[in-house]
Order: structure tokens, then sequence, then C-alpha cells
């Protein structure tokens, strides 16, 4: 929980029984004053839906996430750019999920610095 009072969590795990349908499940939800976006990486779609003005619509993403991250790394060498999700991105999302472990653990919520 940050200290204004927003609170996050986070499952990083596909742990499913055996004979779960699909072998994995992939959604996030964004919650805001201003709307919710629901990201399902199988479906491979965002659901937007917002405040102001009122509304809904769907953002697609093509079909091959690894195709298109491939072609976001080798696009930022040509064109001599950072690439869109970085190194340090990844680090954090590592200490997200090693502060889970921990906040599990010992049962309390963990603070992160970022």
């Amino acid at each position: 929980q940050y200290a204004n009072g927003l609170f996050m969590t986070i499952d990083s795990s596909w742990s499913k029984p055996l004979n779960y349908p699909t072998w994995g499940g992939l959604t996030m939800e964004l919650v805001s004053e201003r709307g919710l976006t629901v990201v399902d990486a199988f479906s491979q779609n965002l659901n937007v839906y917002q405040q102001n003005p009122p509304g809904h619509h769907w953002a697609y993403w093509g079909s091959d996430m690894n195709q298109a991250m491939i072609a976001e790394f080798v696009a930022a060498i040509r064109e001599g750019r950072e690439t869109a999700v970085t190194g340090e991105d990844g680090l954090f999302a590592l200490e997200v999920v090693l502060a889970a472990y921990e906040s599990a653990a010992l049962g309390d919520p963990i603070g992160l610095v970022n």
C-alpha cells in the first residue's frame, strides 16, 4: 500500500490445477477515478472503459506477442533508442515478485522503492 492509499496486488504465477482448461491465464485490471482498463493477454486485447467522455473500446495488438517484442527490440537497435520495456523495468518486476514471496513468508505487506 502506498502513502496515498493506493493498494496493489499481483499474482505472478500460473498456479492452476493440471486439469484447468488452458495452460495459463494472464489478465490485469487497472482501476482509477478516470476509468478501467482490462488486459487479457490470451484474448490479445485491452478493454478500455472511460469516465469522461463515457465510453468503451477494444485495443488489439496482434496474434504473436513474441514477434512484437522481437520487432520492438530490433527497431530500438536500428533506431538507436531505448526499448519500450527496459532492463530496469524487468529488474523492478523481479523485485515485486521477490517482495511478494517475502510478504507471504512474513505475513505482512512489504514496501518497495522504485
